[in-house]
């Protein structure tokens, strides 16, 4: 016997919940051939719940990129709306395997050509990221009497972000700084840039930082697992619009017993000669390292330096990360409750 039409009515209306409104589909599981227990396949949930899935992922863009990649499903999630992330159009710079001589060189301006032509240059104006493999392999630059005219010519000032980061800590001496000298030059509105595991003994680390950071828009700089870096910031004193420093498991050269005394020196404090617009800072898990009497030692960062830069850190300061003690975020978070302390 067929149903009446008010049944049919309430039967329709039973898959709905106390809100009225209807609950996602449920899917259908299928049988693992094991031990017979329901799986459930992650391409039938409902979409709303995939992109609430997808928006935990996105630490790296090589992640997001390989996730459009899973089936054409997951590519239409990827374009939705609701993601929080996006994935960043991308230049890959790679060496030669033989370093042909400027290599680099070559093809910065490779690039700049297609940006002169008028059927390419808007495509790749869509490519504001910029990522070199393999940076310490590149041969030098030419000097930096060629390099102002040759950027005046190439110039690309439509790439924001650059990411020179190595896989693992590799130790790299002086011509790497010409290298930058040369992108700082080719990239006039560079706003980000990524060193990590690029490490320089503190020798070198003077010249180095002298010779790269001419980035005038620089506002955030990634360098962690970096060694050496005088942790008076000093060698970023250029950077006016410097607002996010991230520095996780380095070793500062840590100079000055200043920059711990809680009662004098208000003015010494960590990244202090940066400090006036800095917004977000990260230094977790970070070591220092002196000397004495020739002799290198290695400590653990001082919670006394942690707080004082937190006391005397600029009003714009709003996150910081690092090694401080429980009960020390406690007592700052009530000097300073707009600063988000975490570890």
């Amino acid at each position: 016997m067929s149903p009446t039409s008010s049944e049919q009515k309430k039967m329709e209306g039973s898959d709905k919940n106390d809100n009225g409104k209807r609950p996602y589909p449920r899917p259908s599981p299928s049988l693992d051939d094991d031990d017979g227990l329901p799986l459930l396949n992650l391409l039938d949930l409902h979409v709303d719940l995939r992109i609430s899935i997808f928006n935990y992922l996105g630490q790296t863009q090589e992640d997001l990129f390989n996730l459009t990649l899973v089936s054409k499903k997951v590519n239409t999630d990827c374009k939705s709306s609701s993601i929080k992330w996006k994935i960043i159009p991308t230049i890959e710079i790679s060496p030669t395997k033989r370093g042909a001589p400027n290599k680099l060189l070559r093809q910065l301006k490779q690039l700049c050509h297609h940006e002169l032509d008028n059927d390419t240059k808007k495509k790749i104006r869509r490519y504001t990221h910029m990522k070199v493999n393999n940076l310490h392999e590149f041969n030098i630059c030419p000097s930096d009497d060629q390099i102002p005219d040759i950027a005046k010519e190439f110039g690309m000032d439509w790439i924001l972000s650059l990411d020179l980061s190595l896989l693992t800590p590799t130790y790299i001496r002086n011509p790497v700084a010409d290298v930058l000298c040369t992108f700082s030059t080719f990239l006039p509105k560079l706003c980000e840039i990524n060193l990590s595991n690029i490490s320089q003994d503190d020798i070198d680390n003077n010249y180095f930082m002298d010779r790269s950071l001419r980035f005038q828009n620089l506002e955030k700089l990634i360098w962690n697992n970096n060694y050496g870096f005088r942790l008076s910031g000093f060698s970023m004193k250029a950077l006016k619009n410097l607002k996010e420093i991230i520095m996780d498991d380095s070793k500062f050269y840590f100079f000055n017993d200043e920059m711990s005394n809680l009662d004098n020196h208000r003015d010494k404090f960590i990244f202090h000669y940066c400090s006036k617009n800095l917004e977000r800072v990260s230094i977790r898990n970070a070591k220092g390292f002196g000397y004495n009497y020739s002799l290198k030692f290695m400590y653990v960062f001082p919670q006394n330096a942690l707080i004082k830069f937190v006391r005397n850190s600029p009003p714009s300061l709003r996150w910081f990360r690092s090694d401080l003690t429980q009960d020390n975020m406690t007592m700052l978070r009530l000097e300073r409750p707009e600063i988000e302390l975490l570890n």
